[in-house]
């Protein structure tokens, strides 16, 4: 952040920050004068000017002092006024021996300068003297400020004045603020700021920015006096150190560091269900999404598909929602916005359709930079000969918030900037009402962006298009310019990630991650028996297209999930995420009958000794992600069931029972007529987890058929039902 530029003719308002490190009592009073004695310079000639600044008798200088000064002049810009070191101690114990160039943000900020002090005997300093080069014509007053703490770090405390002094007779401009201490909340995306100064009452603006002035927001002032201000902002990011300014009219500008947010880690430690439709809207499933850990909340955004037969393809998929959790646990979800971003009116890049959320932010900075695709219904000729192609292109939408998005105007990358992408805008033809439309034209979507690893402060995209060359879906890599995320270069495409690899016939939802010193590919592959989620390795680098291994299916590789049928096929457009503490979780939407239209979460597990130890095991994870039913409760839901194995149970059903407290409990076994088959349990059960299981029989040992089955948890408060398909 730097200081407001000043026209000619302003006043210039200026701090000279004066530090002492040690002092054994506070002064009660703090007194400035000439010299001379005299508290008024009158000169015609350029003059040097030496300043006392002493404690009252029996007390010492506080260790936090500042000299502040205005000067005017009768005609043309005020002449500046120059301190300088003094070449001796002396016989002052304080003297000025040595200015020091502001060396921080805050201190240019403020357009301070420091002095050090040269003591001439040991202990505590009761005086300072300053000299000072004041030029002809010069009209100025001075005064001193301190701040005498409550005590350590507190904000408490009072703030003591001197009396003034001036040079020829003085001037009435009013003295800049200062701030002696600054201090911060931030909880849940809301942040609030106190400083502690003086003359902050004819403050207007208090703008918060990084260290390096890389970025500024304002703040909104809340409340403000001479002495104190609060006030606030909504920002998401956990906020790293920042230097927060206060501002007046007349271009003073006080400035003051506050450090780093610290949040505790959100360390997974349960297991609860997942998120599912039933807490946006009826009919609704999510899709692709994109899951942001924001310090101390995490948030999903997600793609809202429509399966009931109102709606037909081209008025699907036209939102995207978002949902928080502030449980530490993640045991319970609130939908908190079903259109953070949604479809555009007009000739527009996202009119028609938005997909595929991924999310980033910049190292040090507060804006959310969030790229998804966006489809444009464009038509090409109009009726009576209709003819229309949906062009997919990938954009961006920017918050502070994570509540409120700015859509970009025009998208970022698209099919005319990779020239190896297909690029026939005829291509499958398809009728319509009246017309007909190109649906694979302009294949260009899913976007994720990374950090590019390989070149410090670029970026990575991933994203799925066509293959000119191969005529197929592949994998396509982009990289910026430097570090505008708006400025994209062509990479090349991944030819190993070709759809004929897996035989499939498209690939979508790609991302990058990096462990067990691979970089990890994983996308989700179309097969006429539905989609696998497809992996490849790469030793060397995220982006070499001839060093990926030859693409194959994720459950080959992972413990107990090799045989058909397995709940990994029911898996789409997987995310990864890797906590502070080195915990990994991958999660994936299902949409088939088996899955339902939810986000399952899994946590990435060492092989135990069933599997080979180059494999890796999905088990429950530490926190089992969820949204509970309800809109808007945001608390955890009393009683939990969820299907704690394989999907679909393979002959049994292992289940985990979680109670807000303990309680008689009933839990069942239900078939599709409601009738109920089998009783697991009846009785008291304490809070917490408990662990159940269905053999796949009934209570007189009859074995139940292939089928779907449900589960009915009744307890203290509520109760919980999860369905069961279960296969023979």
């Amino acid at each position: 952040m730097s200081a407001h530029p000043i026209p000619p003719g302003r006043i210039v308002l200026v701090s000279l920050i004066v530090l002492f490190a040690l002092m054994p009592r506070p002064s009660g009073a703090i007194q400035l004068r000439w010299s001379s004695g005299a508290s008024d310079l009158s000169f015609t000639e350029a003059r040097r000017c030496t300043l006392l600044v002493e404690a009252e008798p029996g007390g010492a200088l506080p260790a936090d002092w500042r000299l502040l000064w205005v000067s005017a002049s009768d005609s043309g810009p005020p002449p500046p006024l120059v301190f300088q070191a003094e070449s001796g101690a002396g016989g002052d114990p304080a003297a000025a021996c040595e200015m020091v160039e502001p060396a921080d943000p805050a201190a240019v900020a403020s357009r301070a300068v420091s002095a050090r002090f040269c003591s001439a005997m040991p202990g505590a300093a009761t005086s300072a003297r300053l000299i000072l080069e004041a030029p002809a014509g010069a009209k100025a007053r001075l005064q001193v400020v301190t701040f005498v703490s409550a005590g350590t770090d507190s904000m408490e405390g009072t703030t003591l004045r001197s009396s003034g002094i001036t040079l020829n007779g003085g001037c009435a401009e009013a003295y800049p603020p200062v701030i002696f201490r600054a201090a911060s909340t931030h909880r849940l995306g809301q942040l609030d700021v106190r400083l502690v100064g003086a003359n902050l009452d004819g403050v207007s603006a208090v703008p918060i920015s990084a260290p390096d002035s890389s970025w500024s927001y304002p703040l909104t002032l809340v409340s403000k006096s001479n002495e104190r201000i609060t006030a606030q902002a909504v920002l998401a990011a956990p906020l790293p150190e920042i230097v927060v300014g206060a501002a007046d009219g007349s271009g003073g500008l006080g400035a003051a560091s506050v450090p780093a947010d610290s949040f505790p880690p959100l360390s997974p430690q349960s297991c609860f269900s997942t998120f599912s439709g039933a807490q946006d809207t009826s009919g609704m499933q999510p899709k692709d999404f994109e899951f942001v850990n924001a310090g101390d909340s995490w948030h999903i955004f997600y793609t809202r598909q429509y399966q009931t037969t109102n709606y037909t393809d081209r008025t699907n998929t036209r939102r995207i929602g978002h949902a928080v959790s502030t449980d530490q646990h993640l045991s319970s979800w609130t939908v908190v916005d079903r259109n953070a971003i949604q479809v555009r009116d007009g000739r527009i890049w996202d009119n028609l359709h938005v997909w595929a959320p991924t999310i980033v932010r910049k190292p040090g900075d507060i804006t959310y930079f969030m790229f998804y695709t966006g489809v444009q219904l464009d038509t090409l000729t109009p009726p009576p000969n209709l003819k229309t192609s949906e062009i997919q292109r990938i954009g961006i939408a920017t918050s502070v918030d994570l509540n409120t998005w700015t859509q970009d105007a025009v998208a970022v990358y698209f099919n005319k900037k990779a020239s190896w992408t297909f690029q026939d805008s005829s291509r499958n033809v398809v009728p319509i009402g009246g017309g007909q439309f190109y649906s694979d034209a302009w294949q260009f979507r899913d976007p994720f962006v990374m950090p590019d690893p390989e070149n410090a402060g670029k970026w990575l995209m991933y994203f799925v298009t066509i293959d000119s060359t191969l005529n197929k879906y592949v994998v396509g890599v982009a990289r910026t310019a430097g570090t505008d995320l708006r400025a994209w270069q062509d990479v090349w495409p991944l030819r190993r990630t070709s759809a004929a690899f897996m035989n499939a016939d498209r690939d979508e939802s790609p991302h990058v991650l990096f462990r067990n010193g691979n970089w990890w590919l994983l996308y989700t592959s179309n097969h006429y028996w539905g989609d696998q989620i497809t992996y490849s390795l790469n030793a060397t680098s995220p982006t070499d297209s001839s060093t990926w291994s030859r693409p194959d299916s994720l459950k080959a590789i992972t413990c107990g999930e090799h045989d058909f049928p397995t709940s990994l096929n029911q898996w789409h457009a997987t995310e990864y995420v890797r906590d502070v503490v080195g915990h990994e979780y991958l999660a994936a939407f299902a949409d088939n009958l088996f899955g339902g239209g939810v986000i399952q979460f899994t946590q990435i597990q060492p092989p135990d000794g069933t599997c080979p130890t180059d494999s890796i095991r999905l088990d429950c994870p530490d926190v089992w992600t969820g949204v509970e039913q309800g809109f808007g409760t945001g608390a955890a839901a009393p009683v939990v069931l969820m299907l704690a194995g394989p999907c679909p149970a393979r002959g049994a059903a292992p289940l985990r029972l979680a109670l807000h407290s303990g309680g008689r409990v009933h839990v069942a076994i239900y078939d599709l007529f409601g009738r109920r088959l089998r009783t697991l349990a009846d009785g008291w059960l304490p809070a917490g987890m408990t662990t159940l299981a269905w053999d796949g029989r009934g209570d007189q040992g009859a074995v139940a058929s292939s089928g779907i089955y449900f589960a009915r948890a009744t307890g203290p408060g509520g109760r919980s039902v999860v369905r069961i398909p279960l296969l023979r």
